[in-house]
């Protein structure tokens, strides 16, 4: 029996979200023969480099993550600091063309305020998303408390951190060293009694 192929939709505040928060994870919907899709909603703005650097290096990572289509959002990432509808339709326009099954957004709890206003953003944008799981970033706060964990294979690392490093303009930042990567990956296996890398979710729905 084949298995009938899913689309899958992520959405990132910034360049290089998408990648560090749940990139193992999209890698193996890609070889699974799933349709992932990627939506970041700035240029990153304020970030070290101009936004058509970001926006290349976010090509690059797309072309290394294998994604069906990378979507720029357009919002400045100066201004994303809450909610706006302007911004929820943004996703949902992405939601109404791809009718994705899953999306992989940002938590709530985290003390970067994009980060928050893209979670708060996207948890309207997919309410009609039948599975909606957040992902943690160096950012994320102590309150974030994972009921899902993603195991991760040396070669899902090994594409994870290649498509990381495809933003060489943020390679400074100690949370792009793929060292630091490595052992976020490995802190949340021994949370999870796992001895492969793993990728840490909240399930914010999920519907079977």
């Amino acid at each position: 029996m084949v298995l009938q192929s899913r689309t899958i939709l992520a959405v990132g505040a910034h360049p290089d979200d998408i990648e560090i928060g749940c990139g193992g994870t999209l890698l193996k919907h890609v070889d699974a023969g799933d349709e992932v899709h990627a939506l970041v909603l700035t240029a990153g703005e304020g970030g070290g480099a101009t936004p058509s650097v970001r926006k290349s290096e976010a090509r690059a990572a797309a072309e290394v993550m294998g994604y069906a289509s990378l979507t720029f959002g357009e919002v400045s990432a100066l201004e994303l600091s809450y909610v706006r509808q302007a911004w929820n339709e943004i996703i949902e326009r992405v939601i109404d063309e791809r009718s994705p099954c899953r999306a992989y957004i940002h938590t709530r709890h985290d003390r970067h305020q994009a980060h928050r206003a893209a979670a708060e953003c996207s948890l309207i944008a997919t309410r009609s998303v039948n599975d909606v799981l957040s992902f943690e970033l160096p950012s994320t706060m102590h309150d974030f408390m994972p009921n899902l964990y993603v195991a991760l294979s040396a070669d899902n690392m090994r594409r994870k951190l290649k498509a990381i490093a495809a933003h060489a303009s943020q390679a400074g930042k100690l949370y792009m060293d793929p060292k630091y990567v490595e052992a976020r990956a490995y802190a949340w296996a021994t949370r999870a009694g796992c001895r492969e890398a793993v990728e840490a979710f909240c399930v914010e729905r999920m519907v079977e």
